[in-house]
């Protein structure tokens, strides 16, 4: 890819915890090397926004690595991030987006507040929920401006692109999460061609 070829992009990566992708090990020794020479060549490619979600676990080395140029809090409604005994057991109840880059358009809150999505049959165990990523991209990129994502997973965001009308590029090694992904999107763009051919006959 070019240099400066997207508007915006957002990285939702592995958070190298041991988590299991339909065969890839979430374990790298080499994760904080890994992650600065894929970020490097994120915002060679991006002209605009660069945004990571790091997890909590990894913000810290986040900011160490690379200081942002802001942090969107996102807050999970519902979520229980204590047991009953006052230990966190793993499900934090908000995150950090990490924003890399200066955006030309009006972001009115460094604050989403979106709830995990669940009951969509995904195969992909930690999707984003669609109104966070319909945020960030209405935040970082125009109509018809081109959004990239290297570790598509589900697919969501090139769900909410389309949705939104936004062009979408997007890389993911795992096969059965891009067929999952290409199905999604074809049943988006069925529903936006059948809402738009009702909007023609009421327009009629």
């Amino acid at each position: 890819m070019g240099d400066g070829v997207v508007e915006f992009s957002f990285a939702d990566p592995p958070y190298n915890v041991g988590y299991g992708y339909e065969g890839y090990e979430d374990e790298r020794v080499d994760y904080r090397e890994w992650c600065k020479e894929w970020f490097g060549e994120l915002r060679r490619v991006t002209s605009g926004v660069v945004c990571v979600t790091p997890g909590t676990v990894n913000f810290l080395d986040w900011v160490e690595m690379e200081r942002p140029s802001g942090v969107i809090s996102w807050t999970k409604p519902y979520a229980n991030s204590w047991n009953t005994l006052g230990r966190p057991n793993g499900a934090c109840a908000w995150e950090p987006v990490l924003v890399y880059g200066k955006s030309k358009y009006l972001v009115k809150s460094d604050w989403i507040e979106a709830s995990l999505d669940h009951g969509e049959g995904l195969s992909h165990p930690c999707p984003k929920p669609m109104k966070l990523l319909k945020q960030l991209i209405i935040g970082f990129s125009g109509v018809g401006g081109q959004v990239f994502d290297p570790f598509c997973g589900s697919g969501k965001i090139a769900v909410a692109c389309k949705i939104l009308g936004r062009e979408f590029v997007g890389t993911e090694i795992v096969g059965k999460y891009v067929r999952e992904a290409r199905g999604l999107v074809e049943k988006a763009e069925r529903q936006t061609s059948f809402g738009q051919m009702e909007m023609n006959v009421h327009q009629k």
